[in-house]
C-alpha cells in the first residue's frame, strides 16, 4: 500500500486561496470568543454585585442553605448561598447568590447566620450580601478586608 502525499493541501485552490491556512485563524477566533464569554460574564456579575451594594434597597436576611458547586478557584470552593430575604416592606422570599468562599469565610458564613443584604426592587431575586448582621459594627463581605482601626496595641512592659 502506497502512502499518498498531502502536499496538495498546500497548493492554492482554483480560486487562488488555500483554505488550510485559515484553520489557525478560525481556532484562535473560537478561543478568543470563549475567553470573552467566560471572563465577560464574571465581570458583569461583579459589576452587578457592586451596583446592588451601592444602590440596592436594604433588607435583613438569613442563610438557609449552602451548596458546593464543585468548582474551585485557587483551591477555594464556589458555593451557592440560599438566603431568606426579609425586606422592610413585603413578604420574605428566598434568593440565591454564588460566592467563592476562602477558609475564613467558610467559618463565618454558615446556615443560620443573620446577614444584611441589598436587593433590586425591580428584580428582587437579584441580591448582594453586605455581610453578617453585627449590631454597631460593619462587617466586611467575603473577600474584603476589615476596616483599619486607629487603636494601637499597648506597649510591651520590659
Amino acid at each position: 500500500m502506497a502512502i499518498k502525499s498531502l502536499s496538495h493541501l498546500n497548493e492554492p485552490t482554483p480560486g487562488g486561496s488555500n483554505p488550510v491556512r485559515f484553520v489557525p485563524l478560525v481556532v484562535l477566533g473560537i478561543i478568543a470568543i470563549a475567553i470573552a464569554v467566560v471572563f465577560g460574564g464574571q465581570r458583569c456579575a461583579a459589576e452587578q454585585e457592586q451596583a446592588l451594594l451601592t444602590t440596592g434597597s436594604p433588607a435583613s436576611g438569613e442563610i438557609v442553605k449552602i451548596e458546593d458547586t464543585g468548582n474551585r478557584y485557587n483551591r477555594d470552593p464556589e458555593m451557592v448561598l440560599t438566603v431568606e430575604v426579609r425586606p422592610e416592606e413585603g413578604e420574605p422570599y428566598l434568593a440565591t447568590v454564588t460566592w467563592v468562599l476562602n477558609a475564613v469565610d467558610q467559618q463565618t458564613y454558615k446556615v443560620g447566620l443573620a446577614v444584611d443584604v441589598r436587593y433590586d426592587p425591580a428584580s428582587p431575586s437579584d441580591i448582594a450580601i453586605v455581610g453578617p448582621t453585627a449590631p454597631g459594627e460593619a462587617t466586611p463581605a467575603p473577600g474584603e478586608t476589615p476596616p483599619a482601626t486607629d487603636e494601637t496595641p499597648p506597649a510591651a512592659v520590659p
